[in-house]
């Protein structure tokens, strides 16, 4: 009975190995992301979106982060993803089950067309997200929390306020190079199939448009 178990197996692994090309439990592993907004920004607990209404003590304690070089902030990141596999162009509609995606945030602080990256946070996300097999649109919220001394201590104070303003404040959810397209996000996806899970082979640079990282 072993043998015939792994015999069959086997032939299982070389069934979809033959057809990986259309397999729907490989083709789980191109879904298409996206970075597509960020909300809920705040550093050192204030908002720069709502930088007319910021007071003395708001300048003071962001001057006094910046000298104690220290400046604690966080936003939610939203990352688009889309699932094509659904049921059109000889895919079959499945739902993607996405049980962990390893990431690691970063920006660009050069005023050139040269992209200079400066880290600012990595995680993960451990929670279960699906990703339904509709060829739709779904959004994954990600809780960012960083340290823009970095940043601020390798542009200088008043290149990081029109920064912030830029990524993070009304004009946070433009789709230019000026604005979200600052963020470089790198992710590393897995997939959860009945084969096993599907871990992505390489780290996804996420920019403006969908990429599945090929």
């Amino acid at each position: 009975m072993k043998k015939i178990g792994f015999l069959l197996s086997v032939l299982l692994c070389l069934m979809i190995t033959s057809n990986c090309g259309n397999d729907p439990f490989t083709q789980l592993a191109k879904c298409k992301f996206r970075i597509k907004e960020t909300n809920e920004h705040r550093i050192v607990g204030i908002d720069p979106s709502d930088y007319t209404s910021w007071t003395e003590s708001d300048l003071v304690k962001i001057l006094d982060a910046y000298n104690n070089k220290s400046m604690p902030s966080s936003c939610k990141f939203s990352i688009g993803i889309v699932n094509p596999n659904d049921g059109t162009n000889g895919t079959t509609k499945t739902t993607a089950t996405m049980i962990k995606m390893d990431w690691k945030l970063y920006i660009d602080k050069s005023e050139t067309e040269e992209y200079d990256t400066t880290f600012l946070a990595s995680g993960a996300m451990n929670n279960t997200f699906e990703i339904p097999g509709t060829g739709q649109e779904v959004e994954l919220a990600l809780d960012i929390n960083y340290d823009l001394y970095t940043l601020a201590e390798a542009i200088g104070i008043e290149k990081f306020y029109n920064l912030v303003l830029a990524v993070a404040g009304v004009d946070r959810n433009m789709r230019t190079d000026d604005h979200l397209g600052k963020f470089l996000l790198q992710a590393k996806p897995i997939i959860e199939t009945p084969f096993g899970d599907i871990t992505y082979p390489g780290w996804i640079n996420i920019h403006l448009d969908f990429t599945d990282g090929s």
